[in-house]
């Protein structure tokens, strides 16, 4: 590992961290210098296995950062991993497989896991048949609009207050 990318690994895992403490649906463990697991508590949809379509609450999503990542843009499916549950039901993610689409060089961690969290959440998705990973789901999401999305929470938890010029505003 260069120092230029191990100095940028450190400031982005470091980030993922802070997002991760300001928020109620985020954990991450780091399992080497360059792969994170990140737990996602969120409402999400699997596919049973008598084939019905059910909310699920945990999410276990593993990214990657190879070396070369500062300088070329990359497939997400390279990157992101689909640890459990194996039966996530997404138009975008099939078994270990999640697309998130392209991602440039050096797209932050932080934007990473955001992205990440609108598709198990369905808070992004486009049911196209003819590019998605899981037509099945994308059928769904045509016909099931009432159902999306499955959690609307945001990532990041809302401050209670916030300072504005000399006054306290409380939420």
């Amino acid at each position: 590992m260069d120092n230029i990318f191990s100095n940028w690994l450190e400031r982005a895992i470091d980030e993922a961290m802070r997002l991760a403490v300001s928020s109620d649906r985020l954990d991450i463990v780091r399992l080497n210098p360059s792969t994170i697991a990140a737990h996602y508590s969120c409402k999400g949809l699997v596919l049973s296995d008598t084939g019905r379509v059910e909310e699920h609450g945990n999410f276990v999503v593993g990214f990657h950062i190879a070396d070369d990542y500062l300088r070329r843009a990359t497939n997400s499916m390279q990157i992101l991993s689909c640890i459990s549950p194996q039966n996530c039901f997404h138009p975008n993610i099939r078994g270990r497989a999640c697309c998130i689409g392209k991602v440039a060089p050096g797209t932050s961690l932080v934007e990473l896991l955001h992205r990440t969290y609108e598709v198990i959440t369905w808070q992004e998705v486009a049911p196209n048949e003819f590019d998605a990973l899981n037509p099945a789901a994308c059928s769904f999401a045509r016909n099931s609009p009432e159902r999306i999305p499955v959690d609307d929470r945001p990532l990041r938890r809302r401050p209670a207050s916030f300072q504005l010029g000399d006054m306290v505003v409380s939420s």
